[in-house]
């Protein structure tokens, strides 16, 4: 789900910088705990000899539990990785730590970083119930084993 946004994001695509492997680690860690929460729960409401309706409904609702539960952890790890983005920090001039106090200093990184954050989020959440019923199966079938 990451890769178009932070793709698109970016002057040149093609090139590898730390922010943008750091955008697509943080977006498979909020993934993966999105998941381990929903394939617990989901294990612990197993119940065998649901009809057809319920376990479609079951599938759905792992499948929107995984994208509720990584959609905040998303937005939050964007949020800060922008804030310290915007503050002047960079991997040319890693001995300047005290950039990162510009956060501080000017709370427009914070808001202008926040607003990069709901995107995040608005997106998670809709890629994230768009896709909820491939990412159910995949919970329910992953919880049995």
């Amino acid at each position: 789900m990451a890769a178009v946004p932070s793709l698109v994001a970016f002057d040149d695509p093609f090139t590898v910088s730390p922010f943008l492997i750091a955008a697509h680690v943080c977006a498979g860690a909020s993934g993966a705990v999105g998941f381990w929460l929903a394939g617990r729960r989901v294990a612990q409401s197993e119940t065998t000899g649901d009809g057809w309706p319920q376990s479609v409904l079951k599938i759905l609702g792992a499948g929107v539990f995984q994208a509720l539960a990584a959609a905040p952890l998303a937005a939050l790890s964007i949020w800060l990785m922008m804030a310290i983005n915007m503050s002047g920090f960079s991997e040319e001039n890693l001995g300047e730590l005290l950039n990162i106090l510009n956060i501080f200093r000017e709370p427009s990184i914070w808001l202008e970083s926040l607003i990069v954050a709901q995107a995040v989020f608005i997106y998670a959440v809709v890629v994230g119930l768009l896709l909820s019923p491939v990412s159910g199966i995949a919970i329910r079938r992953m919880s049995r084993s």
